[in-house]
């Protein structure tokens, strides 16, 4: 009995042993392991007139002892190596794919990144510990088009805009008869493309030869540039087009009237803010 006793005692605490053993492997597992808590943050200005805030999906790809590629939402429970680190972060993989969202009217484009442009930057992560760190995605790398009615509502307008960066890229924008907007208002484009201009008012087309085929060349990235097309009620259209810097200031705008019967050019304005 005393034998049994003893075997037993021995056997509870070989069993404690191997216990406390696999926590304190465990432990160690863990604080060999660090954190990243990644906060980003893009131009508010520029949010307001052609995006929105930078989403908990945008994709982080992160390089550095441990390869992820993740998101900025899932990254902070994501448990990495001890070591350094570069990260990328965007909406969307390339430029190119921003510009076919949207039916291809496209979106505004943000990437950025720490430690790959500049090398200095990279971030470190220490067992056991999170890091956090903030990184700034700036302005949009892309450029806005506005299309702008203020002409009366039984008006049918039509707008084409043609790329030059990617001439099979040609998008449309129709107000109906009776619409009171455009069924589409906006796109994107590379910052500083040209623009093809084509419109037809009421059916009329507005002459392209001196006036709208001269190309629109879009402002910096960031930029919302616009098109507006109004009538004075006298039988002229005004076409105005307003190119902004990147500080939406010193904006270069061009009005052209055309005569709404027969669509020919009549005067052409230039000024800048």
């Amino acid at each position: 009995m005393k034998k049994s006793l003893l075997l037993a005692t021995a056997t509870a605490m070989l069993t404690m042993t191997a216990c406390v053993s696999e926590d304190l492997d465990l432990n160690k597992t863990q604080s060999d392991k660090g954190y990243i808590a990644l906060n980003v943050s893009s131009d508010q200005e520029f949010t307001t007139r052609a995006s929105q805030d930078a989403p908990a999906d945008w994709t982080v790809v992160l390089g550095g002892q441990d390869n992820e590629n993740t998101t900025v939402g899932e990254l902070a429970s994501k448990s990495l190596a001890a070591g350094d680190y570069t990260i990328k972060v965007y909406n969307y993989a390339d430029e190119a794919a921003a510009h076919a969202d949207n039916s291809n009217y496209g979106a505004a484009y943000y990437t950025g990144d720490l430690g790959i442009t500049d090398v200095n930057k990279k971030v470190t992560v220490t067992s056991g510990q999170t890091t956090k760190v903030t990184l700034d995605m700036g302005k949009a790398k892309n450029a806005k088009l506005t299309i702008e009615s203020s002409a009366p509502a039984s008006a049918a307008i039509t707008i084409t805009a043609t790329s030059k960066a990617n001439n099979s890229r040609a998008l449309t924008f129709t107000k109906a008869a009776d619409a009171t907007t455009f069924d589409h208002s906006e796109a994107f484009f590379p910052a500083a493309d040209e623009i093809t201009v084509a419109a037809t008012y009421n059916g009329v087309t507005l002459s392209a030869e001196d006036a709208i085929a001269k190309k629109l060349t879009l402002g910096a990235a960031a930029t919302n540039n616009k098109i507006i097309i109004s009538t004075n009620g006298n039988g002229k259209i005004s076409f105005t087009t307003i190119t902004y810097d990147d500080e939406f200031t010193n904006g270069n705008t061009q009005t052209i009237e055309f005569d709404a019967a027969t669509g020919a050019a009549l005067t052409v304005t230039n000024s800048k803010d």
